[in-house]
């Protein structure tokens, strides 16, 4: 994504070859905001006088850019240890995220479970129960949150939960999946990798897009 830069009266604002626009009074909130937008330091053009645009001063081109790499370096580190953290290589949670929205930039911390603002993993909720509501979508019998827990916990799905397994890992937001798993390893205390190897034999078996889960 490359990023035009130039002064304006009311601050800095950025053109981004997709056509979106953005202002600014601040610099640095500008830095956010491109950084939210996939733009890395290596993308942004800082205005052409030759074209007629004002130029941002060398000091600022220099702020920016400084802010752009330290905000990149900050997601490094809070992706990197999400990953560990939810037993998932960095390759693996690329593919979740390509899956999810291969155009969306924060797709990857979507995925992990990690704030866009912050890089801080998102407040507990009640994945496990969000995870069986949707796994229990135009099923006649209602999978519970205890024995989706179950299921996890040990690889085996009961025959009136197949079609329940088989919905959650084809068509559930692949973050809700994720977060159930990892929310099934606090509550039973198991390693968060065994979990995710009955994970991946539960989608050999039951689920059309397995290879995404292995």
């Amino acid at each position: 994504m490359i990023a035009h830069i130039r002064l304006v009266d009311a601050g800095f604002m950025a053109e981004l070859d997709d056509g979106c626009r953005i202002e600014c009074a601040d610099l640095l909130d500008l830095a956010r905001e491109l950084h939210t937008a996939g733009v890395t330091v290596d993308s942004v053009i800082c205005g052409d006088w030759r074209k007629g645009d004002s130029v941002l001063m060398a000091g600022q081109q220099i702020a920016l850019r400084v802010e752009l790499r330290r905000l990149a370096d900050d997601e490094q580190q809070a992706v990197r240890a999400r990953c560990e953290a939810l037993g998932l290589s960095f390759a693996h949670v690329q593919r979740l995220a390509v899956a999810t929205d291969h155009e969306e930039p924060q797709a990857l911390l979507w995925v992990l479970g990690l704030d866009f603002a912050t890089l801080a993993p998102l407040n507990p909720r009640r994945w496990l129960w969000m995870a069986a509501q949707t796994a229990s979508v135009s099923n006649r019998e209602i999978l519970t949150p205890e024995a989706l827990l179950a299921i996890l916990t040990t690889g085996a799905v009961p025959a009136a939960f197949v079609p329940h397994v088989g919905h959650l890992l084809d068509e559930a937001p692949i973050q809700l999946v994720v977060m159930a798993v990892e929310q099934a390893a606090q509550q039973s205390d198991m390693p968060i990798n065994a979990i995710w190897c009955n994970v991946e034999r539960i989608a050999g078996m039951w689920s059309r897009r397995q290879t995404l889960w292995i």
